[in-house]
């Protein structure tokens, strides 16, 4: 009995171990991105890709920025649950149901929408396309749901009731207006400047200031790598326990 505890334990912290390590890889290169990100103006990013221009043509200048502005657009998306015009927003779709233990959730969709917008900082802008990017920022909206009274398997004239108790959806969203940070690859082109999602190179797009965006990655990999460290040495303990024991 106690060796068949000693083993589950052992699996069970082995598999902690082993995501806590996956995040420790991810936040570590988000980090790192956000550190490689040099910290420039919107003004000073167009000013050296004109400078590029002029020297050796529109398609070669390539620089990788943090860059802070106000989000401007032309066109938007409505967003499906606040009904908020956006630059680009997120739902998630969460189904609460019951189960033999109580009431389990699962992620039923992810729907995003997006259009390129402008970013402006005294004056000066360059376009931002938000496809495949990176975007954290708060929660702008949740919304439960009851489910269909007529959801449910119908055998005949019979109905077999639902276990579903509700949907969750939580939209995140840009608005036009908001103040946002972009960390990605600055091209110029014949337009002007444009960041967006390159092979390689990710977007992040973020509510808060670069400084704040690289601490707050910092702190994320160093808990992670506590945590791994602290799941891998249990999953271990527990094994050479098993061992002994068996």
């Amino acid at each position: 009995m106690i060796s068949t505890i000693l083993l589950i334990l052992t699996g069970v912290l082995g598999h902690l171990a082993y995501r806590q390590i996956r995040l420790v890889g991810e936040s570590r290169t988000r980090w790192l991105r956000g550190l490689e990100a040099a910290p420039v103006e919107v003004a000073e990013v167009v000013a050296m890709a004109e400078a590029a221009r002029r020297e050796v043509g529109p398609h070669l200048f390539h620089q990788v920025v943090a860059v802070t502005g106000t989000v401007v657009a032309d066109r938007t998306r409505e967003s499906p649950i606040g009904r908020a015009a956006s630059v680009w927003y997120r739902v998630e779709t969460v189904r609460r149901y019951r189960t033999d233990k109580g009431v389990a959730e699962e992620v039923e969709g992810n729907r995003r929408g997006q259009v390129p917008f402008t970013l402006r900082a005294d004056g000066a802008e360059l376009t931002v396309d938000p496809v495949d990017a990176t975007v954290e920022v708060p929660v702008a909206e949740i919304r439960e749901d009851r489910p269909d009274p007529d959801e449910g398997l119908r055998i005949g004239p019979v109905t077999i009731g639902s276990r579903t108790v509700g949907y969750r959806h939580t939209e995140w969203r840009v608005e036009p207006g908001q103040r946002v940070t972009v960390f990605g690859e600055a091209r110029g082109d014949a337009d002007g400047v444009r960041l967006a999602v390159r092979p390689g190179r990710p977007l992040t797009i973020t509510n808060v200031e670069r400084a704040d965006h690289v601490q707050a990655q910092h702190a994320t990999n160093r808990a992670a790598v506590s945590k791994a460290v602290l799941h891998t040495l249990g999953s271990l303990t527990a094994f050479v326990a098993f061992l002994l024991v068996g």
